[in-house]
């Protein structure tokens, strides 16, 4: 070992005994001892890095029975290591997408049901949260979450009793700790379209654990490049403020974010969102008695530089009262991807 920064274990070489994985700032590598029922023994070569390690964890994110390691440093690339028979094999780069700055903490576990251990990413500099999915390839970049100034430390744990892992984080810039519960952790789909496939009829983007909330339909050619899609919940933002009766809103929707942001659609696509209750029940007598949905309806989106959302212009007959497994929808074209709402009009105090 050369400066060992921090140690990591897992049964890197599936024989069943717990292995050691050290990370050594001086020499920018990982240096590994294999298990064995008289103690610990010097295992392989070491798996050189491209920059110092500042931080790393170990699960079996490719879910084959042996443990991998991720570990990263100062710059926007995370190092993947998987295990296998003989030991690690060749680490892999994966883009973090972000700027430089050093990761200072990471917590795993199996955060979208799929049977893979994901992980999530602290990024001090940054204020976000990385989180990377897991999978038969191991780990893939799947989104960024706002976490407060300055992310600290993370832990994974079912804080809320309702059977799904969340997310605790610590701020140190202001002294907290928030939690991210599942609703607005998990990226319900995650996929590659290729350009020029024809998708299928219908592309649900549903967590299997719950009554669907919402679908996006893609046309046939929709991206001019390999185009990752994801669609997850959304906190709510802000919307426009109306001091008009008639202009007063209530948010009718889930939240929900398409991405990647400001990916451009060669044609329009078909994006659902449930119904939700409101304080008073659900609006469903009130939409039924609108001639035409666009007069009673006002749809939003949020770019990320965006604080407030903007009102869409839709043209009669655009949107349109859907059934859902759990429940009615409104469906509504989309051009490019962003975070939608869909708020009622006319409705004070609600």
């Amino acid at each position: 070992m050369n400066e060992p920064v921090g140690l990591l274990r897992g049964d890197y070489d599936g024989d069943g005994l717990l292995d050691i994985a050290a990370l050594n700032g001086g020499s920018k590598t990982v240096t590994w001892m294999r298990g064995r029922g008289s103690g610990l023994e010097p295992a392989g070569e070491a798996l050189q890095l491209d920059e110092r390690p500042a931080a790393g964890t170990s699960a079996d994110f490719d879910a084959d029975g042996y443990s991998d390691i991720a570990v990263a440093g100062a710059s926007r690339w995370l190092t993947q290591a998987r295990g296998g028979p003989r030991g690690f094999r060749a680490p892999e780069r994966i883009d973090l997408r972000r700027s430089a700055g050093s990761s200072v903490a990471f917590a795993s576990g199996e955060l979208n049901g799929d049977g893979f251990p994901d992980l999530l990413l602290a990024i001090e500099a940054a204020d976000r949260i990385t989180y990377l999915q897991g999978g038969a390839d191991g780990l893939r970049w799947t989104a960024e979450l706002e976490a407060g100034k300055r992310p600290r430390a993370l832990a994974v744990g079912d804080q809320d009793g309702d059977g799904l892992l969340d997310a605790v984080v610590a701020s140190l810039a202001e002294d907290k700790v928030a939690l991210l519960r599942q609703r607005y952790l998990v990226p319900h789909a995650n996929r590659v379209v290729e350009p020029g496939a024809t998708p299928r009829e219908e592309l649900c983007f549903l967590d299997p654990r719950r009554p669907p909330r919402y679908r996006l339909e893609l046309p046939e050619g929709a991206f001019s490049s390999p185009t990752q899609v994801c669609i997850m919940p959304a906190p709510l933002f802000d919307l426009p403020r109306r001091s008009a009766p008639e202009e007063s809103l209530t948010v009718v929707t889930d939240t929900v974010a398409v991405l990647k942001e400001r990916t451009e659609l060669n044609a329009p696509a078909k994006l659902t969102l449930r119904l939700r209750d409101t304080e008073s029940g659900l609006p469903a007598d009130v939409l039924k008695a609108c001639e035409d949905l666009e007069a009673c309806l006002r749809v939003f989106r949020k770019d990320p530089d965006q604080e407030v959302g903007i009102a869409l212009q839709l043209q009669a007959g655009q949107l349109k009262l859907v059934e859902l497994e759990g429940g009615q929808g409104v469906e509504l074209p989309i051009s490019r991807f962003g975070t939608y709402v869909v708020a009622l009009k006319g409705l004070r105090g609600h």
